[in-house]
């Protein structure tokens, strides 16, 4: 199963907190220095270069996981391939899935309704912790408005906050999506509706349960 290393939502800075434009992240099998793709695809159809670059916004693309163990090395825009300098090495990074557990969300808007969508989403629980992914589809936007709501598969005891982004159709808008009980409203970050007629919503964090 492909996981998530990146979705494309946080941007590389510095020590300095400036944003690292054209940062490289540098993929190889654990402990050697052989090169180990990545995709920009869950399927695993389409291979990142490697490295994968970042754009002016220190923002890289959507970065999926094969099952193995990854060394990843972070760059700046200068150093060479191999790299000489490395700003940050982790080693191991896995890839298997945090998520272990699938489940199907049921989706509905704040207000309006929506005419066509779907939800797919996987989870883990941990003691007292849920680390929760959900993808949301939203084919035919009808009237939905304010937030899309979608139920989680154990209620929260406590607020929490996710993150997320629009990973099809829209601006690829930054999302935020806010726990309540049993359910998750995703809104933008500027707290407006994220949704419309093909566009893809992908959130994903963690929350306490009882």
């Amino acid at each position: 199963m492909a996981v998530p290393f990146d979705t494309g939502i946080f941007s590389v800075l510095d020590s300095g907190s400036a944003v690292l434009p054209g940062a490289k992240l540098f993929f190889y099998t654990t402990g050697t220095s052989a090169k180990l793709a990545t995709y920009s695809d869950r399927a695993l159809a389409t291979p990142n270069a490697n490295p994968v670059v970042a754009d002016a916004n220190g923002r890289f693309g959507p970065i999926w996981l094969q099952p193995a163990d990854y060394k990843v090395v972070l760059t700046t825009s200068a150093d060479t391939d191999p790299p000489t300098s490395p700003l940050v090495t982790s080693d191991p990074v896995p890839g298997t899935s945090l998520y272990t557990t699938t489940y199907a969300p049921t989706v509905t808007a704040i207000a309006g309704s929506i005419t066509t969508k779907s939800a797919t989403s996987r989870y883990s629980r941990i003691g007292n912790t849920v680390h929760f992914q959900a993808v949301v589809t939203v084919t035919t936007n009808g009237t939905g408005a304010t937030a899309v709501r979608i139920t989680l598969p154990i209620a929260a005891v406590a607020p929490a906050v996710l993150a997320g982004r629009q990973t099809t159709g829209g601006s690829g808008l930054m999302l935020q999506g806010i726990i309540s009980g049993s359910v998750l409203d995703i809104t933008t970050y500027a707290n407006l509706y994220p949704a419309a007629d093909g566009v893809v919503l992908t959130v994903s964090g963690s929350y306490e349960v009882a």
